[in-house]
């Protein structure tokens, strides 16, 4: 455990600390605490900085993979949470809006959504999900926002 602790800030490039480890000098827990550690670092508010949406959070440890993460791990995470983690509200290709609420099965690009708005932007009375994967039809166009652990975004309570 302390192995873990000491080494998560080590990067497979060499260019992490406290000892420059390369990738298989790393631990495999460690490489994976790193991995959560900077989704962490990224999504939730602190004092000195503001959270970056989900979505971009995951852009930000793809682009950094060849670098800094274990492409196993990163692919082994994409796999659990998706592009799109669970609380990425989205806007799909009818103009239908909703919450992914997880990650998808059979492809991180088609998670499972619960549908908010129709395609004209009223409201549904009732909870509707979608399965994106099996609706080959609808893909994600955008994200608007996400609820994850962003204190100043709204709340699902303000978006129901």
């Amino acid at each position: 455990m302390l192995t873990v602790i000491e080494s998560h800030h080590e990067r497979i490039d060499g260019t992490g600390y406290p000892y420059g480890l390369k990738l298989g000098e790393i631990p495999i827990e460690a490489r994976i605490a790193s991995v959560a550690d900077v989704y962490d670092a990224l999504t939730t508010v602190r004092i000195y900085k503001e959270s970056v949406p989900l979505h971009r959070a995951i852009s930000i440890i793809i682009e950094n993979t060849e670098y800094q993460f274990d492409r196993t791990v990163v692919t082994a995470f994409l796999n659990a949470v998706g592009m799109y983690p669970p609380g990425t509200i989205v806007q799909l290709s009818d103009n239908r809006v909703g919450i992914v609420i997880a990650a998808g099965e059979k492809s991180i690009l088609r998670p499972r959504v619960l549908l908010k708005t129709d395609e004209y932007g009223d409201r549904y009375d009732d909870h509707m999900v979608l399965d994106l994967a099996d609706n080959a039809h609808l893909f994600i166009r955008s994200t608007i926002d996400d609820i994850g652990k962003r204190k100043d975004s709204f709340t699902l309570r303000e978006f129901h």
